[in-house]
């Protein structure tokens, strides 16, 4: 993360605002014990109330930085029948510096992202993505102010606790009691050295770097410190290769205290300049929705694409034969993956999805929401991955 100039100087820290409307959580009641939201229409003996799913349905989130303006159009929604679920995402109006009736240069900027990923009916997806101008609408609504006594701004709002240990669960990352924490972890050490036995030992062409959080744990963390958060959001917690990276700013800054290339997250076009990464498949032990591990280029964040949890399957058993094998996976980032088996993601140079020669390049494994907890899992409480540099000692190839 980079930090922010000085105040009065603006800064698009890119931060989240709170925790996110999920899949899982979005269609739940307060009590969070039904799969449906209840809705209600009518007063004391006329008040009836039904049961409505938030798939499959009209739906409209309201996001205000006012509970007041929140419940008037909430009631207007429901009373004029426009849809049939309505969620809120509340803006923490008391500590954004907003706009009013004229155009501020010095106000916040919010901005709305929809995520949709691995669909159970891609081609309804299809038809959705296709019709999505008419199936999304996005309206802004300024109540007048004399209509108002009392706009109530909503408050820093309470995140959800990540953590296991405040549910009835088992708290450590474990295959769904048939494998345990320790198993797997031991599991993925045999896995990573059954990786070096075969394709070389740790040293000047090889060199190892464990996954950390790139991220803070939630977006305020960047607002009361003056970083740009890049786009957090709190369904996962964004493990990737930031001690390797760190390793490269080394390099670029003191080229004496490392070899260039393996201790670098540059990817030459040598056949034997070559990354594996090494982990836990979150999806297959039930912590996660899904897992994905994707790759972009540090320059410009442009991602060139990913490798989802069906797609690591099998991968660990190319190299580990035991039972733990199929909760890990082992994924090859090349160049040229020629030889290299189905596992091999092969990282183009040029075109229009691509990383430079001498770009660095950024893993980042996604695991996506606890399906206990419905937020992203603790740090503390996930096994992290491991990444293998292995390349050539070689100054020339970086050139090319």
């Amino acid at each position: 993360m980079s930090q922010c100039p000085a105040p009065p100087s603006r800064c698009e820290s890119f931060a989240s605002l709170g925790d996110t409307q999920n899949f899982i959580n979005g269609q739940l009641t307060e009590t969070e014990t039904s799969k449906y939201s209840v809705r209600c229409d009518g007063e004391g003996k006329n008040k009836v109330c039904h049961n409505i799913t938030a798939f499959d349905s009209t739906w409209a989130y309201v996001m205000s930085p006012s509970e007041t303006v929140t419940k008037m159009v909430e009631d207007q929604l429901y009373s004029k029948g426009i849809v049939d679920h309505v969620k809120h995402y509340p803006y923490p109006g008391d500590m954004l510096k907003l706009a009013g009736d004229s155009w501020d240069n010095n106000a916040d900027m919010l901005a709305l992202l929809f995520r949709l990923a691995y669909p159970t009916r891609p081609e309804e997806m299809k038809t959705y993505v296709a019709n999505a101008k008419e199936n999304n609408k996005i309206f802004r609504v300024t109540v007048p102010s004399d209509q108002i006594d009392d706009f109530k701004l909503y408050s820093k709002p309470t995140l959800i606790e990540r953590k296991m240990n405040r549910m009835e669960s088992v708290v450590d990352e474990n295959a769904q009691e048939i494998v345990s924490n320790q198993e797997l972890k031991d599991g993925l050490e045999q896995l990573i050295q059954n990786i070096k036995d075969t394709d070389g030992k740790l040293g000047w062409k090889a060199k190892e770097y464990t996954f950390d959080s790139g991220l803070p744990d939630n977006g305020f963390v960047c607002l009361d410190t003056q970083v740009k958060c890049e786009g957090d959001n709190r369904d996962t917690y964004y493990p990737m290769n930031v001690d390797l990276l760190k390793s490269s700013m080394i390099c670029e800054t003191i080229p004496i205290l490392c070899n260039k290339e393996a201790s670098t997250s540059v990817l030459s076009n040598a056949y034997d300049d070559f990354m594996i990464i090494a982990g836990v498949d979150h999806k297959t032990v039930g912590r996660v929705e899904y897992a994905s591990l994707s790759i972009l280029g540090e320059q410009h964040l442009n991602s060139v694409g990913a490798r989802s949890d069906p797609e690591m399957a099998g991968s660990a058993e190319v190299y580990l034969d035991d039972p733990v094998a199929k909760y890990l996976y082992a994924l090859i980032f090349a160049r040229d993956c020629t030889g290299r088996g189905k596992f091999c993601f092969v990282v183009e140079q040029t075109g229009d999805v691509s990383i430079p020669i001498k770009d660095q390049l950024i893993y980042v494994e996604r695991g996506y929401i606890n399906p206990v907890t419905h937020i992203g899992n603790d740090r503390s409480e996930i096994i992290p991955p491991k990444v293998i540099h292995y390349a050539p000692v070689n100054e020339k190839v970086l050139a090319e």
